[in-house]
């Protein structure tokens, strides 16, 4: 860990929203944190708007862009790079990291910036279209050796950019996320709202995240489907997202109404972690997968597809957790079965690992050697 003397007294921040989404929950843990140690922060964004702005600290200075999309945001951006001269900044997310590394060249700026990259490259370019993901792989290739230093947020990460790239490999640093803080021993104490939890009859099965293509959660119902066959339970998914109504339909269609609810996004998940019975993450790929690191600390069993990357990572090969193929809906059934008389672990202590104390210190770090070299 480094002096506080020995390292800059501003640090800057760029994401473009305050959306849950994982990147962005990501910076403002480390914005909270970096704050917490009496570090002055500035966290730039094209827009304020968003749940996770009430979760900020208030000596973070929020920079509002005033704009919606990158694209009309890259004057702004550059501006700010050009007046405020920030000597370092942290940029998240790969449409955020490619145009603040332009907008430091075209508007002549030597501020040196850091890309955070979340999720593995190539696969969560697939569902872009040919040309557009074209586009975007060139982008990266072009644009990121610019950067002073490249953070990948797993080893997995870490490979994909290596492949796409073709840098040394002591141009990406591997950092995990900042998950763990300290006011989450207080939100999981909470009890959460929901008649399957207030009064629990039966097993109860987690899993939250956007409802997207990328989360596989068709074949997360398929299995569960196979598994109430078996067993009385009740799944619970928390998040929203643009399949939504084809998943309700998927519900209705396999006769689980009464066994399957799509809550939507919630205030305090956390609660919702400690108090179900096993967490299921059923995604086709990850950068890292920050939900079941949550859900580890709430003390939760764990069952994840062993998907690129970052479960089996943070599971240690499948130590702190059942690990599955990607797509197998009656493996992911046995293995939720089988949890379910499985005696509880300390997963505790390994989320720990993934503390923002210890991902802070590993930044900070960072940033020293970027601005001594």
């Amino acid at each position: 860990m480094i002096d506080k003397k020995q390292t800059l007294n501003n640090i800057t921040l760029f994401v473009p929203s305050l959306t849950c989404g994982g990147a962005e929950r990501m910076m403002v843990n480390l914005a909270n944190e970096f704050t917490s140690r009496c570090l002055s922060v500035d966290l730039v964004v094209l827009s304020s708007d968003g749940p996770l702005r009430k979760l900020l600290n208030p000596d973070v200075n929020v920079i509002d862009l005033g704009e919606s999309r990158l694209l009309t945001g890259f004057i702004p951006l550059g501006l700010f790079l050009r007046k405020k001269k920030p000597k370092v900044v942290i940029s998240a997310m790969k449409h955020a990291n490619i145009t603040i590394l332009v907008a430091s060249k075209v508007f002549f700026t030597d501020t040196l910036i850091i890309v955070t990259e979340h999720s593995h490259v190539q696969l969560s370019l697939q569902y872009l279209s040919r040309p557009f993901r074209w586009l975007i792989e060139k982008l990266i290739q072009l644009t990121y050796p610019w950067a002073k230093n490249i953070v990948a947020v797993s080893e997995g990460v870490a490979e994909s950019l290596k492949v796409l790239i073709k840098l040394q490999s002591n141009r990406i640093n591997v950092i995990y996320n900042p998950i763990v803080y300290p006011g989450l021993e207080e939100k999981k104490k909470e009890f959460p709202q929901h008649r399957w939890l207030i009064t629990k009859k039966e097993p109860v099965f987690l899993a939250a995240g956007r409802l997207v293509d990328a989360k596989d959660y068709p074949n997360l119902i398929r299995a569960f489907s196979l598994l109430v066959k078996k067993v009385p339970c009740k799944l619970i998914i928390l998040g929203e997202g643009e399949l939504r109504m084809k998943l309700e339909r998927m519900v209705k269609e396999l006769e689980l109404e009464n066994s399957v609810d799509l809550v939507g996004l919630v205030e305090n998940p956390f609660s919702f972690m400690n108090h179900c019975d096993v967490f299921v993450l059923s995604s086709k790929y990850e950068g890292l997968s920050n939900v079941i690191i949550e859900a580890m600390y709430c003390g939760a069993k764990i069952v994840s597809t062993d998907c690129p990357s970052g479960p089996a990572e943070i599971l240690e090969q499948g130590k702190w957790g059942k690990l599955v193929k990607v797509g197998d809906s009656v493996e992911l059934a046995d293995a939720m079965l089988k949890s379910l008389s499985l005696p509880k672990m300390s997963v505790e202590q390994r989320a720990n690992f993934f503390s923002t104390k210890r991902s802070s210190d590993k930044y900070l770090n960072l940033i020293q050697a970027s601005v001594s070299n």
